[in-house]
């Protein structure tokens, strides 16, 4: 009985890290795999990115959603919270802009995502690709980052330990040269965080994050949107 009781601590510690191995780099792999498979060009078209969407976004969300929330973690929107939110969202937003201006980048991760967008020759597959940065990607990121991650290790810390390895995680789970670039988006994350950690919903770092993400795609949405 021990022993099983055991094996299934340890197997709830592990369930975070098969879930990103399988995320972040099992699926990509098998979106690529699949593509190339169909003899599609690599997301340039538009069912190439729908794969990609279908496989890397929409499964993963659904399923982490599935195992790792075993009660509702979205509610009707509250007054109290939604101030909270839009407090600490101005302050998140603010800090990342500005700890970002001030950091010399070797390549702007937004401007390099503008110039891989536009550089797609399907106006339908470049719409795919804005909508998976500013909907799909928060809200997968906010799954496993504020949500599996802050519920399964030092829950709730006095050190506030789940707020800052989340966030140091979530900084270098965005691809950069060194450390000093992470550092806007753990500034970022520690907002998101402490955002989750407040009102206990995901919807509120969401909402921060997706109009983080509003914020930084407004050219691309502006010229294929609107």
């Amino acid at each position: 009985m021990k022993n099983k009781k055991y094996l299934n601590r340890i197997f709830f510690y592990l369930q975070p890290l098969i879930f990103y191995e399988v995320v972040y780099r099992f699926l990509p792999l098998l979106s690529q795999f699949i593509i190339k498979s169909l003899h599609l060009s690599l997301f340039n078209d538009s069912l190439s990115w729908l794969i990609n969407i279908f496989l890397c976004y929409l499964c993963p969300i659904g399923i982490g959603y599935y195992i790792f929330f075993q009660k509702n973690f979205f509610e009707k929107l509250a007054i109290g919270k939604l101030i909270i939110t839009i407090f600490l969202g101005s302050i998140t937003i603010y800090s990342f802009y500005w700890t970002f201006n001030n950091i010399s980048f070797s390549s702007s991760a937004n401007q390099t995502f503008v110039n891989s967008t536009l550089s797609n020759p399907s106006n339908f597959a470049i719409q795919l690709q804005i909508l998976k940065s500013v909907l799909l990607a928060p809200f997968l990121e906010e799954l496993f980052f504020r949500g599996i991650i802050m519920k399964t290790y030092f829950k709730n810390s006095n050190f506030g330990l789940d707020i800052l390895i989340s966030s140091l995680l979530f900084g270098l789970a965005h691809s950069h040269n060194n450390f000093i670039e992470v550092i806007p988006y753990i500034a970022f994350g520690i907002g998101l965080s402490l955002t989750f950690r407040i009102t206990k919903k995901l919807q509120y770092p969401l909402i921060i994050h997706i109009i983080n993400n509003v914020i930084s795609s407004r050219e691309l949405l502006s010229l294929y949107f609107f």
